[in-house]
């Protein structure tokens, strides 16, 4: 009977049940990398779609600040432009009675008989 277990094909048996195994270990082996991979993938893509969203809200922040600054810029050159436009006008004011008082004395029959 001890011979028996070691008989060619009994070993060629043994042989081929290891090598079965072996395969069933090498794709289960497989199977496992795969998932891991697409876990390492959906994990990947759920990173990489949170740091989009985190972008995204920072550059809106940006955005919102550059539009802000611009306002407030727009708003200062109005205002100097506005106290300028104020500044002219004053200084202009006084010599306007004496142009307007010169143009009509130019234009006016009364003051070309005092000439």
């Amino acid at each position: 009977m001890g011979k028996d277990r070691h008989t060619p094909e009994r070993l060629l048996e043994r042989v081929a049940a290891h090598e079965l195994d072996l395969r069933a270990q090498l794709d289960a082996s497989r199977r496992e990398a795969g998932q891991r991979i697409e876990a390492a993938r959906r994990e990947a893509e759920a990173v990489l779609h949170k740091a989009r969203q985190e972008l995204d809200a920072e550059l809106a922040v940006f955005r919102r600040q550059a539009e802000e600054a611009q306002k407030r810029e727009e708003e200062q050159y109005r205002a100097a432009s506005q106290a300028e436009l104020e500044r002219l006008r004053a200084e202009a004011e006084p010599k306007t009675a004496s142009v307007v008082a010169g143009v009509i004395s130019l234009i006016s029959p009364e003051a070309e008989g005092n000439r």
